[in-house]
């Protein structure tokens, strides 16, 4: 077995990004002082807006403070991270209008304090269920990202990249899966209504699959006055188990800022599935079909 133990962090992010930034700092060092090697922070853990104008105003920079602090902590914890964050474009390319929004985006830190890969969301959370009072429109201030990506060095290996609402779109992991990811991330902010009927069901499908492990760090809570989170952080083995379920919510009475939570993740379970049943490999043999 090869076992590599990672954190899965759960968070009640706010729109104060310092008390978030304390919070996300004891729990990388909880993280590190139980042997972790990588820890997992959801879908904007750094900062929750509560508005359009205010995602962009307080979107960070990738040379700025915020992900200089968590390359620091990187750095003295010896942990890789996992976190997201709304990012500032360093430019703008002309256009007219101009665009002034800002990308959702992924970021892997190594132990050392490298800013080794980004990943900005594809899929854009644009949706109106007034049924379930859900009515969020991400484009607003977020622009979508073109590009699947893969941090190729991390301490499981090459590990695939997608934020909350990728989630849907499987052909995105399946595109990540055979860029050689063994592990998918989905950091996420679901809400309870998608959460209570999907979160689940789509984690494990994704892990099936794509013969993968999933890991998918939540928000859970009442963020904000409009913003009610489902949590269950889940880790999802390539068989389809879910080997760890941060709970959420509506588990608790008493809700934490944060939390985390522990998982061993055993790399050789994927090449023995994926020997057993390759499906990689029928599927590349598969005649197209109309």
């Amino acid at each position: 077995m090869r076992l590599v133990k990672v954190a899965i962090a759960t968070m009640r992010s706010s729109n104060n990004k310092a008390a978030n930034l304390a919070t996300m700092e004891l729990l990388i060092r909880e993280a590190s002082s139980s042997y972790a090697k990588m820890v997992f922070f959801p879908e904007v853990a750094s900062f929750m807006s509560t508005t359009s104008a205010e995602t962009k105003q307080n979107a960070d920079l990738l040379t700025g403070p915020t992900v200089s602090i968590l390359q620091n902590l990187a750095k003295i914890h010896n942990i890789w991270i996992s976190s997201c964050l709304y990012e500032q474009p360093d430019s703008s390319p002309l256009s007219s209008p101009p665009d002034s929004r800002v990308y959702n985006t992924q970021i892997i830190i190594s132990n050392t304090g490298e800013l080794t890969t980004t990943y900005r969301k594809i899929h854009l959370f644009d949706i109106s269920l007034p049924e379930k009072n859900i009515n969020l429109l991400e484009s607003k201030s977020i622009r979508p990202g073109s590009k699947c990506v893969v941090a190729p060095n991390s301490p499981l290996g090459p590990v695939g990249l997608a934020i909350c609402y990728d989630l849907r779109f499987p052909e995105l992991a399946s595109k990540l899966a055979s860029l050689g990811a063994h592990v998918i991330t989905y950091p996420s902010a679901f809400t309870v209504p998608t959460g209570q009927a999907h979160w689940h069901v789509l984690l494990r499908a994704r892990a099936i699959e794509n013969q993968s492990f999933v890991i998918a760090a939540a928000q859970y809570g009442k963020c904000s006055e409009t913003r009610n989170c489902y949590g269950h952080s889940l880790v999802v083995d390539p068989w389809g188990e879910i080997i760890y379920d941060g709970g959420g919510a509506d588990d608790s009475t008493e809700e934490q800022d944060g939390y985390v939570g522990f998982c061993e993740i055993d790399l050789d379970v994927i090449d023995d599935i994926r020997q057993k049943m390759p499906i990689k490999a029928h599927r590349d043999a598969a005649v197209s079909w109309v």
